[in-house]
């Protein structure tokens, strides 16, 4: 259930980026983290190898996850997305899926609960 896959994590809440880059790193990710959107899609568009997914949180301080979600769709049609919310998205969820959404992590969320998506969402053609 581990990787070497880079993961980004963007969100604005540091105990979430702290927590989530050392679960995910003890399972053998590498992590890059963000709190601004902005900053994010910059770091999608210059890391090379390439980020294999991201863990984007909808609310950012400069711009919405969901405008981070078309940039980031726009730079590549196969971004492969992890969305986080304290919100339910359900009404939102089929748009979103179109757009490179893989799965929904509902905060709080748990530590295995992370593990397992984050493994499925890579695993996903």
């Amino acid at each position: 259930m581990s990787g070497k896959e880079i993961i980004l994590i963007v969100d604005d809440e540091e105990s979430i980026i702290e927590v989530a880059s050392e679960v995910l790193d003890r399972q053998g990710y590498h992590i890059l983290a963000s709190a601004y959107g902005s900053e994010a899609i910059a770091m999608y568009e210059k890391t090379t190898p390439p980020i294999d997914l991201v863990i984007l949180d909808v609310n950012l301080p400069d711009m919405s996850g969901e405008d981070v979600l078309d940039r980031l769709h726009d730079i590549n049609p196969h971004v492969k997305v992890i969305l986080s919310s304290g919100y339910n998205l359900s009404e939102k969820a089929n748009a979103l899926t179109e757009k490179g959404v893989r799965q929904f992590l509902q905060k709080p969320f748990r530590m295995m609960e992370l593990i397992k998506k984050v493994r499925n969402a890579l695993d996903e053609e």
